[in-house]
């Protein structure tokens, strides 16, 4: 009997013993770990824009609806008031407060995705599921971009209001699917494909409450772009039927490409190759962690109503963003905020199999070692680029200049990862405008993008439309070296032949075939990228 009970004693003990491990390991990965990821990440490209509007903006001119004053932004107001704030209080020189907020936000992020995925699926399995959907690195740009913070926090939202409603939570159910709903221009894909789990359920009643915020967010979205037409909207102008298939045919092929194909495995490789070693040791940390916490987990049975609707999810978005015509799916630039919407099947499918060695090393190169990768990548490059933004501010040369002066800028269009163009920074006139506007008087500045052509005794941008005109005599700003130069017209023919191609997909990489013209035949504005 002794014995008996002494054995008792030492399980409860053992088992007390491992839910404190557990406990402390889920608090290191979450306090310790994920700040660590977001740690002097700062700011990239329109971010720059945005604070350069914000010091022109009164408190009340921030908090002022009036879709004439707010633009877009009346399309997501409630993630305008919750994320942009910190552009007006922190601006460019406390940029560790927008780390603060990466991390907070993801941090929510993880937990309301996580209590979405335990209704489906057991506590360890949600977990992961939540982290690989929240930070899995085809779609970077969501976790380290701060303007893009809202691409993966309102389909987490919407994810938690699912959860509570199928717990019977209607109240607050349904106040957070109005504010998912109307939190960002993206949301309606989630709410009508997580809606859908509910009618295949025949939760009939609940597939209608949930997907009614949606229908309402659609109907205003249609509202303010009739109201206010100079409002910028998101489906092209004079679209019809055969462009829209064909818009959607490009969304299918890309996102093959961006999320399973080839694509994303470059991006997979690139990221093990940019980690360093103390973020190699945090990776080994956590994947021990993993292995002893999951490693006996079995394989979770296919819930089919949860996977028709996170495939919905994706082709609803697809159908959406063919409406644009403009974000054609990439596993690299700060375009990638849109393959977010695959990566939800994606987690899904990641987590069904039994957790043996083979799935551990599967998700430790897919997931784990990338996503520490991009994370020193991203820190590298933002430490490199306020290196150069440094060093425009405190050049005398440029703050010489005059207003009318030409001013063309070479160097630093976007960050390198592997031979791609990644990180935009001064491939977007109104980031290089934001960028020079404090340090040089001139207000003709133009970069050198690879797509820059000269024509009509102008310099144009066809991809955003700007130019500048081309005169005797011009300045030359290399930002790799922190050299101005004049040149005349005879010096740009030889600057603008010694131009790089940027790299931004793998097709550029190969010649003119089937793929290529297969692509430019269901977008013909993608030219740009292979001339």
């Amino acid at each position: 009997m002794d014995e008996s009970w002494g054995l008792s004693q030492r399980l409860q003990q053992g088992e007390r013993g491992l839910q404190v491990w557990q406990l402390l390991s889920l608090g290191y990965i979450l306090l310790v770990v994920l700040p660590y990821l977001f740690f002097k990440t700062g700011l990239h490209g329109d971010d720059y824009t945005a604070i350069s509007g914000f010091k022109q903006m009164d408190v009340w001119t921030f908090l002022n609806p009036d879709p004439k004053v707010k633009g877009i932004f009346a399309f997501g107001l409630p993630a305008y008031y919750i994320f942009w704030w910190i552009y007006g209080i922190a601006t460019d020189q406390w940029q560790l407060l927008y780390d603060v907020v990466k991390y907070i936000a993801h941090l929510s992020t993880i937990f309301f995705s996580y209590k979405f995925w335990n209704d489906y699926m057991s506590k360890r399995k949600a977990l992961l599921a939540a982290g690989i959907f929240v930070l899995f690195p085809i779609h970077d740009t969501t976790t380290y971009w701060y303007m893009t913070l809202s691409y993966v926090f309102t389909p987490a939202l919407i994810m938690f209001s699912h959860h509570l409603i199928r717990k019977n939570q209607y109240i607050s159910g349904v106040i957070l699917t109005i504010l998912g709903a109307f939190f960002n221009y993206s949301s309606p894909p989630y709410i009508f494909g997580l809606a859908l789990i509910f009618a295949v359920e025949r939760s009939y009643k609940k597939a209608l409450i949930f997907s009614a915020p949606g229908f309402t967010y659609v109907l205003y979205y249609f509202m303010i772009s009739w109201m206010y037409p100079f409002a910028e909207k998101r489906i092209l102008d004079g679209i019809n039927f055969v462009q829209f298939i064909k818009n959607f045919l490009l969304q299918i092929g890309s996102s093959i490409d961006a999320v399973i194909g080839l694509s994303s495995w470059l991006k997979i490789y690139y990221g093990i190759t940019s980690i360093g070693f103390f973020s190699l040791v945090v990776c080994l940390s956590v994947l021990t962690i993993v292995w002893f916490t999951i490693r006996s987990s079995k394989v979770t049975k296919v819930t089919w109503s949860l996977l028709i609707g996170l495939v919905s999810v994706l082709l609803l978005s697809y159908a959406m963003l063919s409406l644009t015509g403009f974000y054609t799916q990439t596993a690299f630039n700060l375009g990638n905020r849109v393959t977010v919407y695959g990566s939800l099947p994606l987690a899904y499918l990641l987590v069904l199999p039994a957790f043996n060695k083979r799935m551990f090393v599967v998700l430790a190169l897919v997931f784990f070692l990338p996503v520490f990768g991009m994370s020193d990548y991203w820190k590298s490059w933002n430490e490199h680029q306020k290196s150069v933004i440094n060093k425009i501010g405190s050049n005398q040369k440029l703050a010489l200049l005059m207003e009318e002066d030409v001013l063309l800028v070479t160097g630093n269009i976007y960050s390198r990862l592997g031979p791609f163009s990644h990180i935009e920074l001064f491939s977007m006139p109104w980031t290089v405008n934001s960028i020079f506007f404090k340090s040089t008087p001139s207000r003709n500045v133009m970069a050198l993008s690879n797509y820059v052509r000269t024509g009509g005794g102008r310099l144009i941008d066809p991809k955003f439309g700007g130019y500048v005109s081309v005169k005797e005599r011009m300045y030359l700003y290399d930002s790799d070296r922190n050299v101005v130069s004049v040149i005349t017209p005879t010096d740009l023919e030889g600057v603008m032949e010694k131009r790089l191609l940027e790299i931004r997909h793998w097709m550029q990489l190969i010649g003119d075939g089937p793929v290529r013209r297969a692509v430019l035949g269901l977008s013909p504005r993608l030219e740009y990228l292979f001339e």
